[in-house]
């Protein structure tokens, strides 16, 4: 007889905070949800992106070869390609232009390049007060002094790079 009471004490604290959390819950907006459906990221991307940097040299074919239907972009002396949310270094696509000041991958978002992406990046560090260098497009090392400092402040993974988690605290993500 205990545990039948005891079931019943049980069901019917389950069915109040059950009752108690669905109001809550159905006065919450949906643009409510979808905005933090939107700002949920993965804090480890970039550790991520970065194991997946391909670092030895191969030429154009093998590139076009392994990723065919990827866009692949000069920027900053070098050749990107486009995968997963990240712009990646081509190493040896094009052995005239095989210099990378920046070897890591760069988050993108809108269908920007990565040059258009850090300078986006600047702007928004230099508006916050993180970053006083030149809006340049190019990750030198007072853009990712000023990655840092904002990471920091803001609690985010410190990685010094254009990230996921970044690009979404400044707002450009």
């Amino acid at each position: 007889m205990k545990r039948l009471i005891l079931g019943f004490v049980i069901l019917a604290l389950a069915l109040t905070q059950g009752a108690q959390a669905d109001p809550a819950r159905r006065r919450r907006p949906r643009v409510q949800e979808r905005a933090a459906a939107v700002h949920h990221f993965d804090r480890n991307s970039f550790a991520v992106a970065n194991r997946n940097v391909i670092r030895i040299r191969h030429g154009r074919a093998w590139w076009i070869a392994r990723f065919p239907h990827t866009r692949f972009v000069l920027f900053g002396g070098g050749y990107y390609y486009w995968w997963g949310g990240y712009w990646y270094p081509a190493f040896g696509y094009d052995p005239y232009y095989s210099t990378y000041p920046y070897d890591g991958p760069i988050y993108g978002y809108n269908n920007y390049a990565p040059g258009q992406v850090i300078e986006n990046v600047q702007v928004a560090l230099r508006d916050q007060g993180y970053y006083r260098g030149a809006i340049d497009g190019l990750i030198g090392p007072q853009t990712r002094a000023a990655l840092a400092r904002y990471q920091k402040s803001h609690g985010l993974v410190v990685t010094s790079a254009v990230d996921e988690p970044t690009l979404v605290t400044l707002g450009l993500a």
